[in-house]
């Protein structure tokens, strides 16, 4: 297993031995394995976790294993403790979102603070098989049976090629020991049912699996990557975008084959459900409407138009510089506004601005239809349309950009990229760092 990893680790990061690696580790087994064959490849890593205090004593005891560890392998270790439940009432989510939102929030701030350059955690192949049959069941599309993938911005995944049984069968090889969660042997979470029952019965009736598995996924990828292709050519034929809105032009709607699945996979994600009431709006009055908890589609005459609702939460935000740090909340997200010296590592949730060159209060607004900004990296000025058209942002993507002012000039095209004229120079006196997060 070490030499197959150690493949994976090339493959997915080149010249990896110079690259600092951050392990996101719970104390089990799967983390547990992850650290141990970074450490015997001579990786320089580090280990993250966080203590979300759900079991109690038992929660102290995975992260006191987990610092013994570091402490044993001479490797650092970063430890977050935050109460997921008090959290997650006090925000009316699930404990499963809220931990997820702390996590990955932790990582980034890892990466950034301490110098990092990747995340690793440690799913693998069974893991991959488990969230494949529950997207299945809760009736999802064919994005949501692709599977988890192996790298995703500055997050990799080296176990996704391994089974649990490959990862088992090389601890004990080790000797190694690791911290079980009892909660993982409960059948009151749909995975563990999968896991200790229905994938079971799956391997006693098929010993090659795992590789059917790998065959099935490989097709939807590759079936998905046709479907995004065949999108992006309708999308350029039949929706028009203006100001406000997306207008779906109906005569060229039918041109195509299927028109109704067609509008489906164009719209779905607006969180409209009743499809047959979407379009019979093709022929209905003009004004006649279907609305989802986020969206209003209106037949007007030739075409459907799709406007935001909440329009109150798209109204633009005043920021003052005075009396940083200080977060700001809209309706895409936060932004932590913080002045700093350290600006190695941007990334696109994350902005430095040169703060001299800001001389009045800054503007947070939704983007419209004649915007114009300079890309970092390019020269002269630039339709904001035509920067995102090239990013390849989904009809929701894009209805979600905000941007981010100074009098007249856009600044940071949120979560995207910042202006030319307001970066990091080495006549910069004074960093403004610009956080975006969910």
């Amino acid at each position: 297993m070490q030499s197959s990893f150690q493949k994976q680790i090339q493959y997915l990061v080149p010249e990896a031995e110079n690259k600092r690696f951050l392990i996101a580790a719970s104390g089990g087994l799967d983390s547990t394995v992850l650290i141990h064959l970074c450490h015997v490849l001579g990786l320089k890593f580090g280990i993250c976790h966080v203590n979300f205090k759900l079991r109690g004593k038992e929660s102290d005891a995975d992260q006191k294993f987990l610092e013994n560890l570091a402490q044993a392998l001479s490797r650092p270790i970063f430890v977050l403790e935050k109460n997921a439940k008090d959290y997650a009432k006090s925000h009316q989510l699930s404990t499963q979102e809220v931990a997820r939102e702390i996590r990955y929030r932790w990582f980034e701030d890892c990466l950034e603070k301490e110098n990092y350059d990747i995340v690793m955690t440690a799913h693998h192949a069974d893991d991959d098989l488990e969230t494949y049959l529950i997207n299945s069941f809760r009736g999802t599309g064919i994005k949501g049976l692709t599977g988890i993938s192996k790298k995703r911005n500055n997050i990799i995944r080296p176990l996704l090629e391994f089974t649990r049984q490959d990862i088992l069968n090389y601890a004990h090889s080790k000797n190694l020991k690791w911290r079980e969660d009892q909660s993982n042997a409960s059948d009151n979470y749909l995975r563990n049912v999968i896991r200790h029952h229905l994938i079971p019965f799956f391997e006693k009736h098929d010993d090659n699996l795992h590789a059917r598995f790998k065959t099935t996924q490989s097709n939807i990828k590759r079936q998905h990557e046709l479907l995004d292709d065949y999108l992006n050519i309708a999308f350029k034929q039949i929706v028009k975008q203006t100001e406000d809105s997306y207008q779906f032009d109906i005569k060229a709607l039918e041109t195509f084959s299927n028109p109704k699945n067609l509008l489906i996979e164009l719209l779905k994600d607006f969180g409209f459900t009743d499809w047959d009431s979407i379009y019979n709006l093709t022929t209905a009055q003009v004004g006649k409407f279907v609305k989802s908890p986020s969206h209003k589609l209106v037949k007007e005459r030739g075409f459907l138009e799709l406007f935001v609702l909440n329009k109150v939460d798209k109204d633009p935000i005043t920021i003052n510089l005075e009396n940083l740090p200080k977060t700001i909340a809209f309706s895409e997200g936060k932004l932590r506004f913080e002045i700093t010296d350290n600006f190695d590592k941007a990334n696109p949730n994350i902005a430095f601005i040169s703060k001299d060159l800001l001389k009045t209060e800054l503007l947070l607004r939704p983007y419209k239809i004649g915007d114009y900004f300079c890309p970092l990296g390019m020269q002269g000025k630039r339709k904001l349309s035509d920067f995102l058209k090239d990013e390849k942002l989904s009809t929701k993507e894009k209805a979600q950009i905000w941007v981010l002012c100074h009098n007249q000039d856009i600044i940071w095209v949120v979560n995207q990229r910042i202006d030319d004229r307001y970066k990091i120079t080495d006549k910069t006196t004074q960093c403004l760092k610009i956080t975006y997060f969910k």
